[in-house]
């Protein structure tokens, strides 16, 4: 079993890293609903998120993923006695995030009801 702190901490190298590539130019701001039905749709169906699949991603649907990265580093860190299956990190890395991860979020979807507009 992993330890949250494994997640938290690829999670985090993930979002860092792409904070000085393909977030860097994504404005602060509030979530469309449409754009987070398209960002959870697009966690549902594929193999690894890299930085090539957020540069083909709309302003809106950036922001959206910008943000449920921020909140998934807050909300790993809130709750320490998580667990996870041994290949939960599976295809994750600095560079991209593996598919059990992605779809973990996309059925969780913490937090994002309460800051859709």
């Amino acid at each position: 079993m992993l330890k949250v702190d494994a997640v938290a901490e690829v999670v985090w190298n993930f979002l860092q890293a792409g904070m000085k590539t393909c977030f860097a130019d994504t404005p602060d701001g509030s979530v469309e609903p449409a754009a987070a039905l398209k960002v959870f749709a697009l966690l549902e169906n594929l193999e690894f998120l890299s930085g090539q699949e957020i540069a083909d991603l709309g302003a809106q649907e950036r922001v959206c993923l910008k943000l449920l990265l921020m909140q998934y580093c807050q909300f790993f860190i809130m709750f320490t006695d998580l667990w996870f299956p041994d290949d939960f990190l599976d295809g994750s890395s600095r560079s991209q995030l593996g598919k059990p991860l992605l779809r973990y979020m996309a059925e969780h979807r913490w937090p994002f009801p309460q800051m859709l507009k």
